[in-house]
């Protein structure tokens, strides 16, 4: 396996999942907090974990960038296998990470070093999902699909969106409100400790739908450990918000947030489902919206998928994520690059028809 490439004025490594530990914390940390991107399921506190307890089975490597012998760059790389033969190289994004931004301290041709990186690898292509629209200095070779996620990019947005919702959907809140309140007092609170409001979080979505189809925390203890581990770095960090809306002393809703960099991350939201019909989770969301005017932050992003209902009505702006797929200079790689344009002008035509 290839450990090392020299590039022009950039040494390049590969670390192996299980020595990514090995890698200098006051290097790493000081180019989290210097990134020209901002992405926290890459930062110490948050890959390691990962790298530990998610997705073993796959070979995860840590790819980092030294310019003069400073990082310059750091993101994990998984190598995958297309229609069974044809090895591909993308930026790792296990099921609790929602961005794909690299930690790179200045910008650099990201494009070319993919290529070289992919190239030496014995990979034909290079896909990276959900990243900043600017990530890539040049376009040469990259096909790129845009989508959209709810978010806030000013807190002054919050109220005046609020305020602009239907009249029949403000009705349905204040009617939900009103019964809700006739069962007890409704308060959000932020959790002060963090392992309590953890195992608060965990209880309530394992006992919901998300813990029958699989997707809880708790379904599996691996999931579990990661995020177990993230709260312990918690003195460390201070990246890791738990919000729990309460009926008197009972948690019935309950979300998880990621910070870095004055950014919010909502990366997880449950509700007690004994309280359905009261619309916890969206009187949750709600709650949030309010806290956040007092907040000062660049931006939220709802880490969610673009057709979420709830959050795209209640949250007031999206912000603009791209999936690049880039090629590179062989014939091999070429001759993909063109199937994989007609692909896509084909889905096209199907999506007009």
């Amino acid at each position: 396996m290839l450990t090392s490439i020299d590039l022009a004025n950039y040494h390049i490594k590969i670390h192996p999942r299980e020595s990514a530990s090995n890698i200098s914390q006051q290097d790493w940390d000081d180019l989290s907090r210097s990134s020209i991107f901002t992405n926290p399921f890459y930062e110490r506190w948050n890959l390691l974990p990962a790298l530990n307890h998610l997705e073993k089975e796959l070979k995860v490597f840590v790819i980092t960038i030294h310019k003069n012998a400073v990082l310059i760059g750091l993101f994990p790389i998984h190598i995958g296998i297309f229609k069974y033969t044809i090895k591909y190289l993308t930026l790792w994004q296990h099921d609790h990470c929602y961005l794909s931004d690299p930690l790179l301290k200045e910008a650099i041709d990201l494009n070319f070093l993919l290529c070289q990186i992919g190239q030496r690898l014995n990979t034909q292509f290079t896909i990276i999902s959900l990243h900043s629209t600017d990530l890539f200095i040049s376009s040469r070779n990259i096909h790129s699909v845009s989508t959209t996620r709810a978010a806030v990019l000013n807190k002054n947005h919050i109220i005046a969106h609020l305020e602009a919702l239907s009249g029949k959907f403000k009705r349905e809140i204040k009617r939900t409100k009103r019964k809700i309140i006739n069962e007890g007092n409704l308060n959000l609170i932020q959790q002060d400790n963090l392992q309590e409001g953890l195992n608060n979080y965990c209880e309530l979505e394992h006992q919901g739908w998300k813990g029958r189809d699989g997707g809880s925390i708790d379904y599996k203890h691996t999931t579990r450990s990661y995020y177990q581990d993230i709260i312990k770095s918690q003195n460390l960090h201070q990246a890791i918000q738990i919000q729990e809306l309460r009926l008197d002393d009972q948690c019935i809703a309950a979300c998880i947030r990621f910070k870095s960099n004055q950014i919010y991350y909502e990366v997880k939201t449950t509700y007690n489902e004994a309280y359905k019909k009261l619309a916890p989770g969206k009187l949750l969301e709600i709650e949030i919206l309010k806290d956040l005017t007092d907040s000062n932050f660049r931006y939220i992003d709802s880490c969610t998928q673009q057709n979420n209902r709830l959050i795209n009505t209640l949250w007031p702006d999206k912000i603009e994520l791209k999936t690049s797929y880039f090629f590179y200079p062989n014939f091999y790689s070429y001759t993909l690059s063109v199937l994989h344009k007609i692909k896509f002008i084909f889905l096209r035509i199907k999506d007009k028809s």
